[in-house]
């Protein structure tokens, strides 16, 4: 949707799901296309390089664990 990708994968037996925006989105694709990845691990690449994604991610973990 307007260049967005959510993705869905199963991390440690438990669904996960991110949303990425357009830009990252064309990071990934870019990624997927130059090193061959498949582009579930191109996402993973540019998510875990995305400070504020991983930000968001780490505060989700500490809130469920509360």
């Amino acid at each position: 949707m307007n260049g967005e990708i959510l993705a869905c994968q199963i991390v440690n037996g438990q669904p996960a799901v991110a949303k990425f925006s357009a830009k990252n989105s064309m990071k990934a694709k870019e990624l997927a296309a130059t090193k061959g990845l498949h582009l579930l691990d191109a996402l993973s690449e540019v998510g875990y390089n995305d400070p504020a994604m991983m930000r968001w991610l780490a505060r989700q973990a500490l809130s469920a664990g509360t």
